[in-house]
């Protein structure tokens, strides 16, 4: 077998063990992590036998960074039209988690473009970092992921794999959930709008969404159903649309917070009062939402906990190196406020 041809999964595979633990090993970190010496001879010497180049990957130790920590990687898209980033949150998170959890390492992170994470499969390496961990993936970044190989741990934020450890919530029953509230208000006539730049978790609120209206009887049109732009005018136009043709829904469900902000103003713009006229809800609850007014109800989710477990895991992988894939399940929550008050 040729050289080029080896990964550290091959060799995992043929003595079935944990690429983690070929990993290490192969990386010098085996008595660090406490490997068995059996288990680390027998790696080398089956490394050595289909031709791994050994003396290569022994220089690409664990990558130490200014303070002598290990490296983490936070990847995060950079989206256009974005209202807030949710970098604070993350990083709050992650703050809470190496001061609580005795986690030691640095955190680097490394903005991508949304849809094309490839670009920086040089960093998802031991020649970089000590793990990774990635949030907000498209369709397509996840695709690529399921079908690459990389030699460090990695978690996921809210993405459901069978391949990578992840962090998330039940985004279709959060959909189900919201329809659920709709009806409880006695809801006839519903609308919700989702960014264009759809993700999995987005589309899962919307289905969840979907089927509950449908459950519920509660009528939600075409037209009602939105993908659009998270930009103030995009919204305008969709919700001036409504107005003129006197379709005006009962309840409002925004996909993101980004879209309930741009919501509010359209509304006050074309005369539509908030909540007398129609109730709103939006998904995220980052902080701003309180200074808006109405102060708007969303769903929470937890992004500063969810952060700090997905530190909490991936530190456990790389102490551990035994990468098995591992999913953490978070609740979320209704937060009520003024645009949406519950009965």
């Amino acid at each position: 077998m040729s050289t080029k041809k080896v990964s550290m999964k091959q060799i995992a595979e043929k003595l079935n063990i944990s690429p983690g633990a070929v990993s290490l090993t192969l990386n010098g970190r085996g008595d660090e992590m406490r490997i068995a010496d059996e288990t680390q001879r027998l790696i080398l010497e089956t490394a050595k036998e289909m031709g791994y180049p050994l003396e290569k990957v022994r220089k690409n130790r664990q990558t130490i960074g200014v303070n002598d920590l290990p490296v983490v990687v936070v990847f995060m898209p950079a989206l256009k039209g974005d209202v807030i980033s949710p970098y604070d949150r993350v990083m709050n998170g992650l703050n809470e988690c190496i001061k609580d959890k005795d986690v030691n390492v640095e955190i680097i992170v490394c903005p991508f473009e949304y849809g094309s994470l490839f670009k920086k499969y040089k960093y998802i390496s031991t020649s970089f970092c000590t793990g990774a961990i990635i949030f907000s993936l498209s369709e397509k970044d996840m695709e690529d992921l399921m079908n690459a190989d990389f030699d460090i741990p990695i978690v996921l934020f809210n993405r459901i794999n069978n391949k990578y450890s992840t962090v998330y919530v039940d985004d279709y029953n959060v959909g189900y959930n919201v329809a659920k509230l709709f009806h409880s208000h006695w809801c006839k006539k519903a609308s919700i709008f989702t960014p264009d730049y759809r993700n999995k978790p987005m589309m899962l609120r919307k289905i969840g969404f979907e089927d509950g209206c449908r459950d519920y009887n509660i009528s939600l049109q075409k037209k009602h159903n939105v993908f659009c732009k998270t930009e103030d005018k995009a919204i305008d136009e969709y919700v001036s649309a409504m107005c003129d043709e006197g379709d005006i829904p009962d309840m409002i469900f925004a996909n993101i917070d980004d879209i309930g902000l741009s919501l509010i103003k359209a509304l006050k713009n074309n005369n539509i009062n908030v909540p007398d006229d129609v109730k709103l809800i939006s998904y995220g609850d980052n902080a701003w939402i309180k200074a808006v007014t109405p102060a708007m109800s969303s769903i929470r989710l937890d992004v500063e906990k969810m952060s700090g477990e997905c530190l909490a895991l991936l530190w456990n992988l790389i102490k551990s190196g035994d990468w098995s894939p591992i999913a953490k399940i978070f609740q979320s929550e209704f937060v009520f406020r003024d645009s949406f008050k519950e009965v």
